[in-house]
């Protein structure tokens, strides 16, 4: 199986994601056909979506999680832990299947297996990190990567998914993490993840000119989320001697940490500084 070298993972497939569907109901009242048929929507509906979109003022809430563990994530083998995720995965890409604006798209073989065949186009035409500006014609290329291997058509669909699903983006992109990390920890599954080929992404957005440009062009949110799993990345690789760049994250943390402060549209922004304090101080410990 291929390398998969896209650290974008994390801007497409939380944006592939989908507006929970839940009822209300009195208790006892006897359910219509219908409304059997709604509940039977919501037992099969993410339950990161649910979580998010479910009010807790509500009388009675239909919910049921992706998967039970038989034990908790950390007594799981990385085979078991993978396989959990990538369902996860699977069932926010078979709930947005169902989603008007998406069957627009006339997907022949559904979102997960279209979602599939471009990470296999990423991972075969990566971006150039090093030596973008000693050739004006890598530079084009690099500014132009996403849309030059994915088509417009996918960059017109990611954006009407990011219109609709932009309000759970936070809780997504931490599963899509928690995936990624699973699949390469994992001695074999659907996809083949390397970590070296993420730290090339990361790379790319944080320190080529065509990366850093990507990114201004977005959001603050998204902007923000990027730049926080790229430098976790760099990091585990770091640790993994496979920092082959030599790349410092230590001033884009700090960078980071005042953007995570002073943007007020975070949801999980204490998490975010916490993690990168702790991170801040491990590299200090390493280099003293």
């Amino acid at each position: 199986m291929k390398k998969t070298t896209w650290l974008t993972l994390f801007l497409a497939c939380a944006a592939l994601v989908i507006v929970a569907a839940f009822i209300f109901h009195e208790r006892g009242k006897v359910a219509t056909p219908k409304e059997e048929a709604v509940k039977e929507a919501v037992e099969e509906t993410p339950a990161i979506v649910q979580e998010k979109k479910v009010k807790p003022e509500t009388t009675t809430v239909v919910r049921k999680k992706i998967s039970q563990p038989v034990a908790p994530e950390e007594t799981l083998d990385p085979g078991e832990l993978a396989l959990e995720k990538r369902e996860e995965v699977k069932k926010f890409f078979a709930y947005l299947d169902r989603q008007d604006y998406i069957k627009a798209y006339a997907l022949e073989k559904g979102t997960y297996a279209h979602f599939l065949q471009l990470l296999s186009k990423l991972s075969s035409n990566p971006p150039v990190v090093s030596g973008e500006m000693k050739d004006i014609s890598l530079l084009m290329q690099n500014m132009a990567h996403f849309c030059r291997v994915t088509g417009k058509k996918n960059i017109v669909l990611f954006k009407d998914i990011l219109s609709h699903e932009k309000d759970i983006i936070e809780p997504t992109t931490e599963l899509l993490y928690e995936w990624m990390l699973a699949e390469i920890n994992a001695e074999s599954g659907e996809i083949e993840l390397s970590l070296e080929g993420l730290y090339e992404y990361a790379a790319f957005f944080l320190n080529t000119i065509a990366g850093k440009a990507y990114l201004m062009r977005r959001d603050s949110k998204t902007r923000i989320l990027s730049i926080y799993y790229s430098v976790l990345i760099i990091d585990e690789a770091d640790r993994e001697n496979l920092n082959r760049y030599g790349f410092d994250i230590l001033p884009v943390i700090n960078y980071l940490l005042d953007d995570v402060s002073t943007y007020g549209g975070l949801e999980y922004r204490d998490k975010y500084r916490e993690r990168l304090d702790s991170l801040k101080n491990n590299l200090r410990n390493r280099a003293s």
